[in-house]
């Protein structure tokens, strides 16, 4: 059976900050990769040990602790760090193979093609445009600005106050300069709809995206115009389809956890034996 590995979860704005042991941190979270004698643990901290720290961090990797289930960054991320990881505990390269091994799995067989789960990637499958404006700094337009800047888009930013901005590294303009010319329009702030009109000054956006609470197919001519009722209910049904599927993948995760301890427990060398 694994009895030496052992994983302590701090949720973030905590983090941990020694660098006497392997740290690994993602947008939500900050894991340390040593036993729990070793670190002054809070309140809320989360220790996993052996098989159960096994199958925590896969179930991380495949990324079904993220906002967007299944999300391919934080397995992009976790490559990242498991290169540093071997070099820093090179009788850790078995495990982290494993778990790269395990993750990709489970992704190409069951976490592709998932739906729409968040505002950015519902926005991003309806683009056309290549140059887009986005009104608004706040949580929405925050979460929205990642999924953007690809595929050779230009993204403006148009906010109240461009000095506040400092989560965006595109071009920022101040909304009161009236500075649409063309492309498509994300309202992402809750603007009333005659200062929206004002700021489009008569032109017309090949793309309206009207993600204000009170959203209304009228506010202006588009090309295209999309509400937000209509990003919320996609996003509810394809959570809906996802729960029965999310419940299968933690299945097979802890299955697959409880074969590499048994292989373990076959093969008592430790970590270094897993692929022999």
């Amino acid at each position: 059976m694994v009895t030496d590995f052992s994983i302590i979860h701090r949720r973030k704005p905590l983090i941990f900050t020694s660098g006497e042991y392997p740290l690994w941190s993602t947008c939500l979270r900050s894991l340390a990769f040593a036993p729990s004698e070793q670190i002054e643990a809070n309140g809320s901290d989360q220790i996993f040990t052996n098989r159960e720290a096994y199958r925590f961090l896969l179930e991380i990797v495949c990324g079904l602790h993220s906002p967007v289930a299944g999300e391919t960054e934080v397995f992009g991320q976790f490559k990242v760090f498991a290169q540093e990881w071997a070099q820093r505990e090179p009788w850790r390269a078995s495990l982290i193979q494993s778990v790269l091994n395990d993750a990709k799995c489970i992704r190409t067989q069951h976490l592709s093609g998932l739906g729409t789960q968040s505002y950015g990637g519902w926005v991003r499958k309806k683009l056309t445009s290549r140059r887009i404006h986005v009104i608004g700094g706040g949580v929405l337009a925050r979460e929205i600005l990642p999924y953007l800047g690809k595929q050779g888009r230009e993204v403006v930013l148009h906010v109240r106050d461009p000095r506040k901005v400092d989560f965006f590294s595109g071009e920022v303009r101040n909304l009161a300069e009236k500075a649409f010319d063309h492309g498509a329009v994300i309202v992402a702030a809750p603007l009333p709809a005659r200062d929206v009109r004002a700021w489009l000054a008569n032109r017309v956006p090949e793309q309206l995206f009207d993600l204000r609470d009170d959203s209304h197919t009228d506010l202006v001519h588009a090309g295209q115009s999309f509400l937000l009722q209509d990003v919320f209910s996609q996003i509810q049904n394809t959570k809906l389809l996802l729960g029965p599927k999310l419940e299968s993948v933690r299945l097979e995760i802890l299955a697959r956890s409880v074969k590499v301890a048994e292989r373990f427990l076959l093969r008592p060398q430790g970590w270094d034996d897993i692929c022999a």
